[in-house]
């Protein structure tokens, strides 16, 4: 069993049964009178099989081309070196550029070859087939895994009725990656940074869903209708909120980049100290599982 830690303690079991019964109450309060469900994609609905240091070291050392002996830990740092430096020249994978997915995607794997080590003639020796290699890998469940309660509890919100939709600072692989998985069927719509030129938590990708969700609805639905799920505290929770629609912050134990907050109490703190007016105008909380956004069953 895993046990979370506070102050170097582990939780209890009793308190992680409290803890759990608090979380479930209080979804029960967010999804009230929601009938449109966001997801973010990456690390929400499904996750790297590998690091993404492995991947690209896997590719040099097939072709024989490692002879330095990069490690993983080093190809992972330059890799989201890499991928800051080229974000911060073209945003939205090169949506303002006018760049396509691959030749954005080409700078970051050139540089993080580079930083790495590895000699630029050989680099550029190699760097079309490498992109053209692990664009598909990361185009498919070859390079992603599937949450096991993603694929539990998506179908089964659509049976309940609600709407559904991805929210996604990705590029337009999205799609892709959610029909190798069986998964695209189930969403109304896919909204992702590299086809808009937006990213979370600008209110503007948010408002990009809100019309999506306005052709679905056509009836006038207001934001509090609207529940946006995800990992990341300030893309995905107080992005969502700040726009105005409700949030539920996942933290997976083990996983989450969250690790100070475990309980509602914790999320409550948060908010407060971000902005008051949050802690009464809207509704939020926190989920280890997408699965407690199910109904629980009775016997």
């Amino acid at each position: 069993m895993n046990l979370w830690k506070l102050s170097g303690t582990a939780f209890s079991q009793n308190h992680l049964v409290r803890s759990y019964i608090q979380m479930s109450s209080n979804v029960d309060s967010i999804l009230k009178g929601v009938d449109f469900i966001l997801f973010d994609a990456l690390d929400t609905l499904y996750k790297p099989k590998t690091s993404i240091g492995y991947s690209y070291l896997a590719f040099l050392e097939k072709k024989n081309a490692n002879p330095q002996k990069i490690t993983e830990a080093t190809m992972e740092s330059n890799f989201l070196k890499s991928f800051k430096e080229v974000n911060d020249k073209s945003k939205s994978f090169g949506f303002y550029e006018g760049i396509d997915d691959g030749e954005w995607w080409k700078r970051v794997i050139r540089l993080t070859y580079i930083y790495s080590g590895v000699e630029v003639k050989v680099v550029d020796s190699l760097i079309d087939e490498a992109t053209d290699e692990l664009m598909k890998a990361y185009s498919s469940s070859i390079g992603y895994v599937v949450y096991p309660d993603t694929v539990s509890t998506i179908p089964k919100l659509k049976e309940l009725g609600y709407k559904i939709g991805v929210v996604s600072n990705s590029d337009t692989r999205t799609p892709l990656v959610l029909k190798d998985m069986n998964l695209l069927s189930y969403f109304d719509f896919v909204i992702d940074s590299a086809s808009f030129g937006v990213e979370k938590p600008s209110p503007e990708i948010f408002n990009i869903a809100m019309q999506k969700i306005l052709n679905i609805d056509g009836k006038g639905i207001d934001k509090s209708r609207v529940l946006h799920v995800g990992d990341n505290l300030k893309k995905d929770f107080f992005g969502a909120l700040s726009f105005g629609f409700n949030a539920a912050l996942l933290c997976r134990p083990g996983e989450t980049p969250n690790p100070s907050i475990k309980t509602q109490n914790d999320l409550d703190l948060t908010v407060g100290n971000f902005d008051k007016s949050l802690v009464a105008s809207q509704k939020f909380g926190v989920i280890s599982s997408l699965g407690q956004l199910l109904p629980v069953e009775k016997n």
